[in-house]
C-alpha cells in the first residue's frame, strides 16, 4: 500500500496506530492481539467487533487509510503514462478520450491503491490493451473471445482504472477496477511479464 507521508504527518498519526489499522484490514490476529490501544481504538470508532469476536475497521479507521493512500499530486510517470493510453485511445477504432485529467486522476489513484508504479503499471497496462478487442481486427468479438482467454473489451480508457459501480460513486474502489480485475485474473502471466522485463516481483 502506498503511503503520503504529509498526510501522516498532517493528522499526527503514530507508525504502530497505522501499522494497526492496516493488520486489522489484513486480519492479522497477532498484531491485533498485541496492540495496546486496541480498547481505545474500539471506544473511539475506528475499529469494530463483530459476532464472531474478530475486528474489522469502522468507518473512521476506513477513512484515515484511505487519506493515507492519496498522493498529493500526479507523478511524472503517471502524466507520461496517462498522455500514452489518451494518444492511443485515440487512434483505436470506437475509442472515446474523453477527458485527460480524468485519466492521470484514476490512474494516479489505481497506482496508489495497489502500490504498483512506474514500468510495473506500464507493462500491466500494455498488456490490458492488448487482450482487448480491436474492431479493426477483422475477428467478430464472438471469435476473438473464443481465442483470447485474457479476452477485455474497452473503448474508454479512464475506465480501465476505475468503473464507478453507479453515477453516484466518488471514491476509487479497486473493485470496481477492470484493470485489477485483469490483473487478479491473470496474475502469473502479469508477472512473467514483468519478469522478463527485470522487474522484481
Amino acid at each position: 500500500m502506498f503511503i503520503n507521508f504529509n498526510t501522516f504527518r498532517k493528522l499526527k498519526l503514530t507508525e504502530e496506530f497505522v501499522f494497526f489499522l492496516l493488520a486489522v484490514k489484513s486480519e492479522d490476529e497477532h498484531y491485533i492481539e498485541n496492540f495496546k490501544d486496541k480498547e481505545k481504538s474500539l471506544e473511539e470508532g475506528y475499529i469494530k467487533q463483530i459476532k464472531s469476536g474478530d475486528y474489522r475497521l469502522d468507518k473512521k479507521g476506513k477513512e484515515i487509510l484511505n487519506k493515507l493512500s492519496k498522493s498529493d499530486a500526479i507523478t511524472p510517470e503517471t502524466e507520461k503514462l496517462a498522455e500514452w493510453i489518451a494518444n492511443f485511445y485515440k487512434n483505436k477504432k470506437g475509442g472515446i478520450v474523453r477527458s485527460l485529467p480524468n485519466i492521470k486522476k484514476r490512474c494516479q489513484a489505481f497506482c496508489d491503491e495497489t502500490g504498483f508504479f512506474g514500468n510495473k503499471t506500464a507493462i500491466l497496462v500494455a498488456s490490458f490493451i492488448n487482450d482487448c478487442y480491436d474492431k479493426s481486427s477483422g475477428l467478430s468479438l464472438e471469435e476473438f473471445m473464443e481465442n483470447n482467454p485474457r479476452g477485455q473489451i474497452s473503448y474508454v480508457p479512464e475506465n480501465m482504472f476505475w468503473k464507478p459501480a453507479t453515477l453516484y460513486s466518488t471514491h476509487f474502489n479497486l473493485d470496481d477496477s477492470p484493470l485489477w480485475q485483469y490483473y487478479i485474473n491473470n496474475e502469473e502471466y502479469i508477472k512473467n511479464e514483468w519478469k522478463k522485463r527485470g522487474i522484481e516481483v
